[in-house]
């Protein structure tokens, strides 16, 4: 069977280059996927509680979004008054983050657009 009409036959050599300009790029898109720089990246960063009450829920999301991360605190592990914890946030965007603490009284405190690159270290006031 020939090629659709108006086509010029490629022949079983045009379709060998064909194919395998078809499984370069896919072969070179699973890797820009795959590589560590595409890869979400965790970081380490100290939170420092030197408020008044203390934060039962902490979230990060990236900067400028309504959808807030996972709770990286649990309900019965606050973090108290005068006290730091060492945390691993996942940094799927980019380095720019809102950081968002969360009180009994469902209150919040927020630090907007922290880069969280380079920052190691937060601390909230409330």
């Amino acid at each position: 069977m020939g090629p659709p009409a108006g086509l010029p036959s490629l022949g079983s050599v045009g379709l060998r280059v064909r194919l395998g300009g078809t499984l370069c790029a896919l072969v070179m898109t699973f890797a820009i996927f795959l590589s560590p720089a595409f890869a979400a990246r965790s970081r380490e960063i100290v939170v420092r509680n030197v408020g008044t009450k203390p934060i039962f829920w902490l979230q990060v999301a990236p900067q400028h979004t309504q959808s807030w991360g996972r709770d990286l605190l649990t309900f019965n592990d606050a973090l108290d008054v005068g006290e730091a914890r060492t945390l691993s946030v996942a940094l799927p965007a980019g380095c720019l983050y809102d950081v968002r603490a969360v009180y009994r009284d469902r209150s919040t405190a927020q630090l907007s657009s922290i880069d969280l690159c380079r920052v190691s270290e937060v601390a909230f006031s409330q």
